[in-house]
């Protein structure tokens, strides 16, 4: 440990050497360093090497949920999704999964609550956004979701239910699905695989058409979101049901998206 002096004072690192404040004085350190060996070898670094493994996995498996949300993300806002997806993956489904630590599967369907009603967007909450009744079935091959509105019960505008922001003159709501595979880890690729990769990050969505946000619900909503690929999802994999309504401003005959309080949510997971 040196300490620096003369004219420049300066912290933050250079050349392998980090300088910072302690007491008043500026002192200087060479940057420690261990080798990317000793991590992957050592018994010391045992620990530090599974939370690596499943940090990893983690990635991986929110990579791929995010893959089957892509068609969404750009619509509803969804920009720090990646870290936040990867730490509930690791935090809260990791230490669910069997195996040792570092090889613990990863399972969605083994833990719906972690991810249910999860936000695409924290700035604007579904449940803030749209108080719509919503009624969300599944089918038993869970290949397919479907999401029913019934129509209105008095001539009170949509308006009131779908608290559309100022300016908004149409709504629409969302239907997207989309499997993630349980991941487990391969001990040859030393890394996390899906158990079907076949079945891996395929998505349905379906949309209803812009409805004026002035005008009553007169009829029920009826959307399903089918996987054509796929006759009947496998045990090992989850299917993630995720509802949304987005805003626009009808300029002549172009609908224009709202970004504020467009929303969407995970609603179920089967």
């Amino acid at each position: 440990m040196a300490k620096l002096k003369g004219i420049f004072k300066f912290t933050g690192s250079l050349d392998g050497y980090t300088v910072y404040k302690l007491n008043g004085e500026y002192i200087i350190r060479k940057k420690g360093v261990v080798a990317k060996e000793r991590i992957l070898r050592d018994d010391e670094f045992k620990g530090q090497r599974e939370t690596m493994s499943e940090f990893g996995g983690a990635a991986t498996m929110g990579k791929a949920i995010r893959t089957g949300w892509a068609v969404a993300r750009e619509t509803f806002g969804a920009k720090r999704m990646a870290p936040v997806l990867q730490g509930i993956i690791k935090s809260k489904i990791a230490p669910q999964g069997e195996g040792p630590k570092g090889q613990r599967q990863l399972s969605i369907r083994n833990n719906p609550g972690v991810l249910l009603n999860f936000p695409f967007n924290p700035r604007y909450l579904f449940h803030l956004c749209c108080n719509l009744p919503v009624n969300l079935a599944t089918h038993p091959e869970r290949n397919a979701a479907t999401l029913t509105i019934p129509r209105a019960k008095s001539d009170e505008p949509a308006r009131a239910l779908v608290k559309a922001p100022s300016g908004a003159t149409h709504y629409r709501i969302w239907l997207l699905i989309n499997t993630i595979s349980d991941y487990h880890y391969h001990p040859e690729k030393q890394s996390y695989v899906p158990v079907c990769p076949t079945e891996n990050e395929k998505y349905a969505l379906a949309r209803t058409d812009f409805l004026p946000v002035d005008s009553p619900l007169t009829e029920d909503l009826v959307l399903t979101a089918t996987l054509n690929d796929l006759s009947q999802v496998s045990p090992d994999v989850s299917v993630i049901a995720c509802i949304g309504i987005e805003y626009s401003q009808k300029t002549h005959q172009t609908y224009n998206n709202l970004v504020q309080q467009t929303s969407m949510k995970v609603a179920a997971i089967f």
